[in-house]
């Protein structure tokens, strides 16, 4: 291997990297970051992430947004239609979601059911198989790189 090799190069910063000591954070911002970690932890279920929701709730907002798409999908609700007898530009609007509503649902009923379910079976199956690519490639790629210096390694 010659001294001009770029991997030979790397591999020396890296050694002598490695044999630096680890430096501690500062005082003031160890303190300042325990702060906001502890003020981020103690906030309201619904002010935090959706994983941190509780499971119940999870389902029920998935169910009402399915709800919500299914209405949507289907037709405009009460309400639509008496927006749209009030405002003009909305009546055509709504008469331009009748029109591709009505397509949507020829077009669906033209497929055969097991199809429309087979297609469904198919996208879930895409789902699945990117989700345990992503893992795969995180465990392959990432992982082995992120070891923390005091961290447990897991």
């Amino acid at each position: 291997m010659s001294p001009h090799d770029p991997n030979s190069a790397e591999r020396r910063i890296h050694e002598i990297l490695r044999a630096l000591p680890n430096r501690g954070a500062p005082r003031a911002l160890e303190a300042r970051v325990l702060a906001e970690l502890q003020r981020h932890e103690s906030r309201p279920w619904w002010r935090q992430s959706y994983v941190a929701w509780p499971l119940s709730l999870r389902g029920a907002f998935l169910v009402v947004t399915a709800a919500v798409a299914v209405a949507l999908a289907v037709g405009p609700s009460r309400v639509l239609n008496e927006l749209a007898r009030r405002v003009e530009w909305l009546a055509s609007l709504r008469s331009l979601g009748d029109c591709l509503s009505g397509m949507v649902q020829d077009v669906l009923r033209a497929i055969p059911t097991p199809w429309l379910w087979g297609a469904l079976a198919a996208v879930a199956a895409c789902y699945a198989v990117l989700a345990g690519l992503g893992a795969l490639a995180y465990r392959a790629f990432f992982r082995s790189k992120l070891q923390l210096p005091h961290g447990p390694s897991a």
